[in-house]
């Protein structure tokens, strides 16, 4: 399995709610038709322990193995997924990183 995480921040000039709103809808749809994905997972912050971080959310993409995450990049499905994030965040702001996962429960 290969996760790739995304840390996400809504656009400025939206409410939290319609950047929520259209992310859980619109923007998952794409997502979901994107193929390889087998695992897709939106984390909306709800509130903030400590030191207030800079994002709204955190997105994980779970794909059976590193070809098939590969494969999905270039596909055309990603390419509507990529261009429709700015719909919704800052474009700029998304952070993204490949993670190995150990699930201890």
């Amino acid at each position: 399995m290969v996760t790739v995480m995304l840390t996400i921040t809504f656009r400025p000039d939206m409410s939290a709610d319609a950047a929520h709103s259209y992310w859980r809808t619109t923007h998952r749809d794409l997502v979901l038709a994107v193929p390889g994905v087998v695992g897709y997972k939106q984390n909306r912050r709800i509130k903030t322990i400590g030191t207030p971080g800079s994002w709204d959310g955190i997105v994980e993409l779970t794909f059976a193995d590193p070809e098939d995450h590969e494969a999905a990049m270039l596909s055309p499905e990603w390419a509507a997924v990529d261009a429709d994030a700015p719909n919704f965040v800052v474009y700029d702001d998304i952070r993204t990183a490949i993670v190995s996962q150990e699930i201890h429960r």
